[in-house]
């Protein structure tokens, strides 16, 4: 394994930082983990707040989940 890739988190770019907890959100989120995925999507912005795809995910994690009208029976 190279050398760089044994480096502490702390000591990785801010950027790929973000980008890693932005993909965690993803997944989190995809496995309806929703109060987990907003954690990393709050990491994220705080990492990089110009980050406007994290912030619309973001914003996505807070909306209520839609239910079936009539669920089938």
């Amino acid at each position: 394994m190279p050398k760089r890739w044994r480096m502490p988190p702390e000591k990785l770019p801010r950027r790929l930082r973000a980008q890693s907890y932005y993909n965690l959100g993803n997944t989190l989120y995809r496995k309806d983990q929703r109060k987990e995925a907003l954690q990393a999507y709050k990491r994220c912005l705080i990492l990089d707040p110009t980050d406007e795809d994290c912030r619309n995910n973001l914003l996505k994690v807070l909306e209520p989940p839609k239910t079936c009208p009539n669920p089938p029976p």
